[in-house]
């Protein structure tokens, strides 16, 4: 499993690029929301005071069809 960030450090591209591909990946109905994505909740501390938040995280799919989406040197050399 792998949350927003981690994709972007594996293909070396940014947040908005991931978030768009991953959208429509999920809108051609390539990959299904409801069996890719898990969220976890995660507390994190910002200043004196504990957040917590859920984060989203995508399988082995997500990862694999972003490698085919994304355009990046990493990714083509994935391809």
């Amino acid at each position: 499993m792998a949350d927003t960030k981690s994709l972007v450090d594996i293909y070396q591209t940014s947040k908005s690029n991931v978030s768009e591909h991953i959208k429509h990946i999920f809108e051609d109905g390539e990959l299904v929301k409801e069996a890719t994505v898990r969220k976890f909740r995660t507390v994190q501390t910002e200043g004196s005071r504990k957040v917590e938040r859920e984060v989203e995280h995508y399988n082995l799919d997500m990862v694999i069809a972003l490698g085919y989406h994304v355009q990046s040197q990493v990714a083509t050399r994935f391809r």
